[in-house]
């Protein structure tokens, strides 16, 4: 049978793992976040670059 000592080191060992993991999950998730952050300013640039555009064709023609 195992003593204790040994059950408590295994036992620290997975809560370290499960911590380690844990916050290599956040950092991955907060760098798809940065990314998608980036990428909807960049959609939100455009969309007002293409709405000033419209906006003087408009002026343009009338």
């Amino acid at each position: 049978m195992e003593s204790p000592e040994s059950s408590l080191s295994f036992l620290f060992a997975v809560y370290t793992v499960t911590w380690v993991a844990f916050f290599a999950y956040l950092f991955v998730i907060s760098q798809r976040q940065r990314g998608m952050r980036k990428e909807i300013e960049a959609l939100r640039r455009a969309l007002e670059e293409k709405e000033k555009a419209d906006e003087i064709r408009q002026q343009n023609r009338g």
